[in-house]
C-alpha cells in the first residue's frame, strides 16, 4: 500500500534554512534570460550519464569552493 506524505501548510512549516533563503534571493535577482540559461544547463546535465555527471560535479566543486 502506498503512503502519501502529508504536506503541512506554509504557516505551520518552519522557515527554510538561511542558505536556501539566500539562494532564492539570488535566483530572483537574475534576469529571465539568465534563469532560462541556468535551467537549460541543468536539463542538459541531467541527461548525461552518471559518470559524466560525477566528473563535472567534481570539477565544479573544485572551481567553486563552498563558502561558510
Amino acid at each position: 500500500m502506498l503512503s502519501v506524505a502529508r504536506i503541512e501548510p506554509a504557516w505551520r512549516r518552519p522557515p527554510p534554512p538561511p542558505r536556501w533563503q539566500r539562494e532564492e534571493q539570488r535566483w530572483r535577482q537574475y534576469s529571465p534570460e539568465r534563469r532560462a540559461e541556468i535551467l537549460r544547463r541543468a536539463e542538459r546535465f541531467q541527461k548525461l550519464p552518471p559518470r559524466a555527471q560525477e566528473r563535472l560535479w567534481q570539477e565544479y566543486r573544485q572551481s567553486h569552493p563552498e563558502r561558510p
